[in-house]
């Protein structure tokens, strides 16, 4: 088995696990190899709690491939080279790049391994292009073993369409991911989760390509069909409903984007309660459009809801506790609360200091509003070596 394999056998079955809402496989099926490649994409578009509880598991399965195979068994470096991504997908750079230079090292010390990614998304443009072209060849020899409606194809499709995003071909991706979706709607229906795969990444590439617009009447039309399906009250229905109120922002429809998040909160509220963390989304984006409609009190009062909660469940070094945090300080701000608002801005960059480099745009970005907290309140001198703190690490990265 390829490490290629082994990486994408890994993931589908862990993918797979979450998707169906099981217990975590036992060591053993992890080299089982019977899903469908698309489920990978799928576990990192969910909500950021089952990615915590997926780093957890894939550290604790790393640790037991070492200390059974070996730390250069294909299946160990597979479960690494999953980690990494994971890390990378958590935000957490740091962590992520060191186990990107364990790996790389022993790839250095055994030449007879395959070549390691750099980091995740990184590989070189020749790599790329050598995969898509394979991916090219494989999906042309399955149209014709198998027709091109046959599930397999698509999913080669679907991996063909990636492999063109990666190496910037988005308009061919696109064209691909088109295909796969309207196939997949004929034989699957609107509300299989296959078909709604293939519309999230029509709908994230029309976005990079800046076609806000028919980002915008695809999310309308998505959950029109949703609703027809599920009802209102459906949790599909209400994460359409989520992504057609960030379009309506984006295009400056800020007055009907307020109105989807009310709905949207008093959902969440009636269905999960005021403390669960789809509720405390819902929280997060209505304070937001509040901020678009100069309502800054009620953003206010939001945001304090959302960090009390999120302090209580998640601690004070919590991603999403930071990112409450440096929300509020935000809103603060806005009314002129300038001391609140510097003390919770200092939080935020201790804690970002305390878990990634120096260099990391996390940082960057902390350093940089709570040098803007200090202006707003004449403490230039301070303001000023912030400022020039964070232009000379922006130097050495770019």
């Amino acid at each position: 088995m390829t490490l290629k394999t082994t990486y994408v056998c890994l993931s589908l079955t862990l993918a797979s696990t979450f998707t169906h809402g099981q217990d975590f496989p036992a060591l053993e099926s992890i080299t089982n190899c019977l899903q469908g490649r698309q489920i990978v994409k799928e576990i990192f578009e969910r909500p950021r709690t089952e990615l915590e509880r997926l780093v957890a598991y894939e550290e604790r399965t790393l640790r037991l491939c070492r200390e059974q195979r070996g730390p250069t068994d294909p299946e160990t470096l597979g479960m690494a080279l999953d980690l990494i991504t994971t890390y990378f997908n958590l935000s957490r750079t740091e962590e992520s790049l060191k186990l990107k230079d364990e790996v790389e090292a022993l790839f250095k010390g055994n030449p007879s391994l395959a070549p390691p990614p750099r980091q995740p998304g990184a590989q070189s443009l020749t790599e790329m292009d050598l995969t898509w072209e394979e991916e090219a060849k494989r999906l042309d020899r399955l149209k014709v073993e198998l027709g091109a409606d046959h599930p397999r194809v698509l999913r080669a499709t679907s991996s063909l369409a990636d492999s063109y995003r990666a190496i910037g071909h988005r308009r061919e991706a696109l064209a691909l991911h088109e295909e796969v979706l309207a196939r997949r709607r004929s034989a699957l229906g609107e509300g299989h989760a296959d078909t709604q795969a293939s519309l999230r990444e029509i709908i994230s590439l029309k976005q990079v390509l800046g076609q806000h617009g028919e980002v915008l009447a695809l999310r309308e039309v998505r959950l029109t069909r949703l609703r027809r399906v599920f009802g209102d009250d459906h949790t599909q229905v209400i994460a359409a409903k989520a992504e057609l109120a960030n379009s309506l922002s984006s295009v400056g429809r800020h007055g009907e984007a307020l109105k989807a998040r009310q709905d949207i909160l008093a959902l969440r509220l009636a269905a999960l309660g005021p403390e669960h963390m789809s509720t405390l989304a819902a929280k997060a984006d209505l304070a937001e459009s509040y901020d678009r409609v100069s309502r800054t009190n009620e953003a206010l009062n939001l945001r304090e809801e959302v960090l009390s909660v999120r302090r209580k469940t998640l601690g004070n070094a919590g991603e999403r506790t930071v990112a409450a945090m440096a929300a509020l300080a935000s809103s603060l701000g806005q009314q002129g609360k300038h001391e609140a608002a510097i003390s919770l801005r200092e939080e935020v960059v201790n804690t970002r200091r305390a878990k990634l480099r120096a260099t990391n745009p996390a940082v960057l970005t902390a350093l940089n509003n709570l040098a803007f907290g200090y202006a707003a309140v004449g403490r230039y001198e301070d303001a000023r070596k912030l400022y020039e703190q964070t232009l000379t690490q922006q130097r050495t990265v770019l």
